[in-house]
């Protein structure tokens, strides 16, 4: 009887290739070993340039939703805001927040702004929250329209004195698609962030 040696040959030369491959992908990254730590620390001071070390020092410790309480008696006058949003979907980190538009009508406003957290006394949060349902499709599932809820937090007491909501603007999608008709209906979020609507709530509290 002859054996069939094929299976055999054909395994070892996969296994050839792979270490190949692996020796070929260790000397790459270790010739580019330079470069790539080079863009690594391009890229992380490109992201504290972008935010400042101590607004990333401030977001480390902050702990979003557990650690604010809601008391107006805590409301001060504005003398400097800082103003950060967040997705309807969002981790506490600051990777996830976004540094929020402002469109002041008036240039004397944008003085209030500061661009590092420890030189303002009050933190504006905009979250991004279900509101109401503005139409269904087919299958039954709802669109819902998000809204733009502003927080204005009074740093030094870490409280929450204040609460705005707006609603954000756009139109939901005309038609649904699923990959099965028997997949349950859901929730269509839409809506983009109205920053006019934001900056005039923002503008009335500074000049309240």
């Amino acid at each position: 009887m002859k054996r069939d040696n094929g299976s055999g040959c054909l395994g070892f030369f996969v296994l050839i290739c792979f270490a190949i491959g692996l020796i070929y992908t260790g000397i790459d990254n270790w010739i580019h070993s330079d470069e790539i730590e080079a863009k690594e620390k391009q890229k992380k001071q490109e992201f504290v340039d972008f935010w400042k070390q101590s607004n990333i020092n401030f977001f480390s410790k902050f702990k979003c939703n557990s650690s604010l309480s809601y008391d107006e008696s805590k409301s001060i006058k504005i003398d400097k805001f800082y103003i950060f949003d967040t997705n309807q979907d969002y981790e506490c980190n600051i990777k996830d927040f976004h540094q929020t538009k402002i469109n002041f009508k008036k240039s004397d406003l944008f003085n209030f702004i500061a661009e590092e957290i420890k030189n303002a006394n009050v933190l504006i949060w905009v979250k991004q929250v279900p509101g109401e349902q503005v139409g269904s499709y087919g299958d039954g599932s709802r669109a819902i329209r998000l809204n733009a809820e502003i927080n204005f937090i009074n740093i030094s007491e870490n409280t929450i004195y204040k609460k705005i909501t707006v609603p954000c603007i756009g139109e939901p999608q005309k038609e649904i698609y699923k990959k099965g008709y028997t997949s349950p209906s859901k929730n269509f979020y839409f809506g983009s962030l109205p920053y006019d609507n934001i900056s005039e709530v923002i503008k009335k509290e500074i000049e309240n």
